[in-house]
């Protein structure tokens, strides 16, 4: 589905001239962009951003009450960012190598993937990665191998997937438990974004299937926009709720 551009928004009106007095200043963080992101505007429901070196659910209410969980970073090892699935794929490489786990198909993968050959030059590689950069991209770099050998059918790879998968959901019911979303009637908006759900792929399709049993109020939506777009439409849906917004978007 095409993502609707300024010039097309503008046209059907959800842009124009608005008259402002400001009285305070409210400072929102990336998180509640994000979820504003897939709104168009209203700050209200919940988002679930799967990054590279970290995770995080966010919410918010009606009555301006808000929670979080996860996304403390690399250093707790967010479950299901990037880095988190990149560090149990070496755990599960080290596991099948010495006989302590299954055979899995994430060995030569993960091999192929970073040009080495034999056990030694993994152990030199995973102790040369001597800043948190850059051991945070070349293990987070592991996901995609992770993806690549459970979308072939290797049980260890999809059973890391599983894992990370049930994380996120923790983190989602966590926040919609504080929030009393999980009580309400109604369903509320769950937008889904990071680069890890940014495309249609097994993960996504593994986190649609536990969030549908583990949160059923929640209506997934995904980013309408770019992050600067999803702040304009935060200023203009606080300056007037009633004001037209975007069409939401509930598909990749």
């Amino acid at each position: 589905m095409a993502r609707p551009s300024r010039t097309n928004l503008a046209a059907k009106g959800t842009y124009g001239p608005v008259a402002l007095a400001p009285r305070q200043v409210l400072v929102y963080n990336s998180s509640a962009i994000a979820l504003v992101s897939g709104t168009g505007g209203p700050l209200l429901g919940c988002v679930l951003v799967a990054g590279t070196d970290s995770s995080r659910a966010y919410g918010a209410v009606a009555d301006r009450r808000t929670a979080s969980a996860s996304g403390l970073g690399p250093a707790f090892s967010d479950g299901g960012s990037a880095y988190d699935l990149g560090l149990r794929a070496l755990s599960a490489v080290s596991r099948a190598q010495d006989g302590r786990g299954a055979d899995t198909l994430l060995v030569n993968a993960v091999y192929r993937h970073l040009g080495l050959q034999r056990k030694e030059d993994l152990i030199r590689w995973a102790l040369g990665q001597h800043t948190v950069p850059a051991r945070v991209a070349g293990v987070a770099g592991l996901a995609r191998v992770v993806l690549d050998c459970a979308s072939r059918g290797d049980p260890v790879a999809e059973a890391l997937l599983r894992h990370a998968v049930g994380e996120l959901l923790r983190s989602v019911k966590a926040v919609a438990t504080r929030l009393g979303l999980d009580r309400s009637r109604q369903p509320f908006h769950l937008v889904l974004a990071g680069p890890m759900l940014a495309e249609s792929s097994l993960f996504v399709q593994f986190l649609l299937e536990v969030l549908r049993d583990g949160v059923p109020g929640a209506d997934v939506l995904y980013p309408l926009g770019h992050p600067a777009e999803a702040a304009g439409w935060l200023a203009l849906w606080l300056l007037d709720p009633q004001r037209r917004m975007p069409p939401l978007r509930r598909t990749l």
